[in-house]
């Protein structure tokens, strides 16, 4: 179940860049919310303009609507794009943690999955477990990873995205330093601005209305 949630979500994300004068290969994971369509990845690969930024499923390409949220403190980006017919998008907010279940869903040890497009292969599956914290909260997460896989969606054995894949870890020895690829690190989806986010795509009484349970800015904190 898991394994199928996590591959018919993911998407390829090809960004021009002027900084970086070149085209970007992200990972994102396909969202729907509110009978719109989204993507979730990370920033620091996408290009300024949206016209430049085009999502790719099995060879064809799907436009970007708008940048609905760029946020460079956490390095995350949802971006409105046109609905993906050969895709299943996950359900936000039915299908990201509840404040009750956030703390078990995140515990060492914790089996998780994430499937995007490292080396402009894929889309591949990786299974993992989390294996700590680090003092920023990120996670780091026992799998694999390479250049292309940021923004991949990492979900949990129920189905749940906990968070997306935002890089590898750098070691250092007497022979310089070097990336480990089977240390992945990966932003909790509570640091998402769920809450204006949602207030970007439809009215904030209705917003209050259907989920009294969190005023505040996040859903999962």
């Amino acid at each position: 179940y898991v394994i199928e949630k996590s591959r018919k979500s993911a998407v390829r994300i090809l960004s021009y860049s002027a900084r970086l004068d070149g085209v970007a290969s992200l990972s994102g994971t396909y969202f729907t919310s509110f009978g719109r369509h989204y993507v979730l990845t990370v920033m620091h690969g996408l290009g300024s303009s949206c016209y430049f930024t085009k999502i790719m499923v099995d060879n064809k390409f799907y436009n970007c609507v708008k940048y609905v949220t760029i946020n460079p403190v956490d390095d995350y980006a949802i971006i409105e794009i046109e609905k993906i017919p050969e895709r299943t998008p996950v359900r936000i907010p039915k299908d990201i943690p509840k404040n009750q279940d956030w703390k078990k869903d995140i515990s060492i040890m914790t089996p998780v999955y994430h499937t995007g497009y490292p080396n402009n292969m894929g889309p591949l599956t990786f299974d993992g477990h989390i294996s700590g914290y680090s003092l920023d909260n990120f996670l780091y997460v026992k799998s694999y990873a390479w250049s292309g896989s940021s923004g991949s969606g990492v979900f949990n054995q129920e189905g749940k995205l906990i968070g997306y894949v935002l890089a590898l870890d750098v070691g250092f020895s007497e022979y310089g330093g070097d990336i480990i690829e089977d240390i992945v690190v990966v932003v909790p989806v509570n640091v998402v601005k769920w809450g204006s986010f949602f207030e970007e795509v439809m009215n904030l009484k209705q917003w209050r209305k259907l989920y009294p349970f969190n005023l505040g800015d996040t859903l999962t904190k």
